[in-house]
């Protein structure tokens, strides 16, 4: 069973989620039914296009957004920065990050996967931690090995390694974030056969900041 708050896996037989406290439902009708009887009002994901937009603290359908099969929510986290700000590349990679971490909107969401797609992404997160962290060492491997222009095999083995794994790292996310705001998150990324299950986007949300 999985907590929809933090998704994370907890016994069947909890009643409380271990790493957040949340409280645990069977399913999700149950879940449905305490948020009715509380009060609470239901944040709902909706689409326009081919994209999805999600209200922060929203549940999306136990559907992979992959491919529509049943999915389990797992917890991950998105980050979105304005695309003006791309211009400060031409400054250097590490101005423009630092403007990114300092200025980026983040948002953390419980994305449904299929077992197949949970895998994919698994998979490419750890292909792009091995990559990055291995960039130096086997820079510095390579330098050692030429014993004539060493150190310029060593900077491009380093450069091409951050770039393989920058890309791998830019795929790794089962859904692409293309604005992030206080109340709404657009996303790419989502299949059609997911997408049908959800609401269309009132119009008076297609004509804000989120489709710009």
């Amino acid at each position: 069973m999985f907590c929809i708050k933090c998704g994370k896996e907890n016994p069947d037989s909890g009643s409380f989620c271990w790493s957040c406290g949340s409280t645990l439902f069977k399913d999700e009708s149950s879940t449905q039914q305490n948020i009715v009887s509380s009060g609470a009002t239901t944040l709902t994901a909706m689409k326009h296009g081919g994209k999805l937009i999600v209200p922060r603290d929203a549940v999306l359908p136990h559907a992979c957004v992959k491919c529509g099969a049943a999915g389990i929510p797992h917890a991950y986290k998105f980050a979105w920065l304005s695309s003006g700000y791309y211009a400060l590349i031409l400054l250097g990679i590490l101005p423009y990050f630092l403007v990114r971490l300092l200025l980026r909107k983040t948002v953390r969401l419980l994305i449904p996967l299929c077992e197949r797609h949970r895998r994919r992404v698994h998979t490419l997160g750890m292909a792009a931690a091995v990559v990055l962290v291995g960039a130096i060492p086997t820079a510095v491997i390579i330098g050692s090995v030429f014993s004539e222009e060493g150190a310029a095999w060593g900077l491009f083995s380093f450069a091409s390694l951050v770039v393989v794994g920058l890309v791998l790292l830019w795929a790794y996310p089962p859904l692409r974030a293309v604005h992030i705001d206080k109340s709404h998150a657009t996303f790419d990324g989502a299949c059609m056969e997911f997408l049908r299950l959800l609401p269309e986007c009132p119009k008076y949300v297609v004509g804000s900041p989120l489709f710009e």
